[in-house]
């Protein structure tokens, strides 16, 4: 099982979209009552988002939509999933998880497969010095750059 199967679809689903409307409304709310699924540790979260990537990347690979969705694609996994919920999730202290723990975890997503491919890919077209600092970050698993991205700003705030 991959979990997300709705976020698979969806991406499936939009490659072969000939038109694609977006609206500005929120059509959709999180539910962040104490105890649900948003506010709880995952220690799940990165091999199912890898085992997400695996499979729309099987997906792209057997279907004749266009390669332009590969770069996308991996752009949100690193930036959205990994980066953007991953981490946060691993830097959260919960009763059964430190910290600590998220710290040794986030140095060890760093090091997957699918991460170092998609930041060394990165790096050889980014501009921007924050990027460059990030993806480098990513590549030689300096987990301190992200720890005081989304820890350490809060303790000297």
């Amino acid at each position: 099982k991959v979990g997300s199967e709705d976020f698979l679809f969806n991406l499936e689903a939009l490659c072969f979209a000939k038109k694609v409307y977006a609206v500005n409304d929120a059509c959709y709310y999180y539910d962040l009552r104490f105890g649900s699924l948003t506010q709880k540790y995952r220690e799940s979260l990165p091999k199912q988002y890898v085992s997400l990537y695996r499979s729309f990347m099987i997906f792209i690979e057997n279907s004749h939509v266009r390669n332009k969705h590969i770069d996308e694609f991996q752009n949100m996994f690193l930036w959205q999933l990994i980066f953007g919920t991953c981490f946060p999730n691993e830097y959260r202290k919960t009763e059964n998880h430190s910290v600590a723990d998220g710290r040794v975890r986030v140095k060890e997503i760093c090091g997957m497969n699918e991460v170092q491919t998609i930041a060394r890919k990165q790096l050889k077209t980014a501009k921007k010095p924050k990027r460059i600092l990030y993806l480098l970050a990513f590549i030689f698993k300096q987990e301190w750059i992200f720890f005081r991205i989304f820890v350490g700003k809060k303790k000297n705030s």
